[in-house]
């Protein structure tokens, strides 16, 4: 899923909101890569945050290669959720658009969803 929208348009909240309601309970770990994690008031006030299977990663583009790499087989088998938070349009990420996009149509084979939230699409 990708979810494209300017700053402070709510995109983030709005993921949230889905985890809150049709997405409730769904996934044994939610795995949340993102840059501002440590300091984003939306992820901090996030009441299930804490969470035992919620995985805070900040956006560097060491992490996110480790992190893609290995979720076919940290999270085989379990019902994951890798969210992709305003990182996907940095230099570093671009340079390894490949391995997004691998994840992104091979993950439904490990039961593995990825959600991509950015504030521009272009190629």
């Amino acid at each position: 899923m990708l979810i494209v929208g300017m700053t402070g348009s709510g995109k983030t909240q709005f993921l949230l909101n889905m985890l809150e309601t049709e997405y409730n309970r769904v996934f044994d770990y939610i795995v949340i890569i993102c840059p501002t994690i440590e300091w984003n008031m939306t992820y901090i006030n996030w009441a299930h945050i804490s969470d035992h299977g919620v995985i805070q990663i900040p956006c560097s583009q060491e992490m996110i290669n480790l992190v893609l790499k290995a979720v076919s087989t940290i999270f085989r088998g379990t019902q994951t959720l890798i969210i992709v938070d305003d990182c996907a349009a940095s230099q570093d990420v671009k340079k390894r658009v490949s391995e997004l996009i691998r994840l992104a149509f091979s993950a439904r084979h490990y039961n593995i969803s990825v959600i991509v939230l950015t504030q521009q699409l272009s190629s």
